[in-house]
């Protein structure tokens, strides 16, 4: 377990992990919770992660986003103990290496578009979402130097 926590990635993957997970709870707050709750997050018109919650963009497939990117969080953390798990095995430590690193591309452009979409289109930022999108740009930049699509 040691080896596990050694790495970058599981200590990203980790904090973008609890932060996901009170991105759902602020989601299911905002959607189904008393209108007098508001998060801590809800700081003046612009920053507001409760209004962002509440948009149609927030969830896919009637998921909250929050939850697939827990989901995300969870798979990088498998793949980044299996990538550890036999330090013998070089062919089994770059297969892992570069499923995280596709899955954080994959991740890092649907940042892309979930900030140009807050950004953009709703004009409101959640403070908890940036965090998220900055955990996959690091995530993405720490595992790509020897890792391949």
């Amino acid at each position: 377990m040691a080896k596990f926590f050694k790495s970058i990635i599981s200590w990203l993957a980790f904090l973008g992990l609890i932060i996901s997970a009170e991105l759902t709870y602020i989601y299911m707050n905002a959607n189904f919770g008393l209108p007098s709750n508001k998060s801590f997050c809800n700081i003046n018109e612009v920053i507001d992660c409760d209004a962002v919650a509440r948009t149609a963009y927030s969830h896919v497939l009637g998921v909250p986003l929050a939850v697939w990117w827990i989901l995300f969080y969870a798979v990088i953390l498998l793949f980044n103990y299996l990538r550890f798990s036999k330090p013998d095995d070089h062919e089994q430590h770059q297969n892992f290496r570069s499923y995280i690193y596709t899955l954080s591309f994959g991740a890092v452009m649907v940042s892309v578009v979930l900030s140009l979409i807050t950004g953009l289109g709703i004009q409101k930022v959640c403070v908890l979402c940036v965090a998220n999108y900055i955990i996959n740009i690091l995530l993405f930049f720490f595992i790509r130097g020897e890792a391949s699509f």
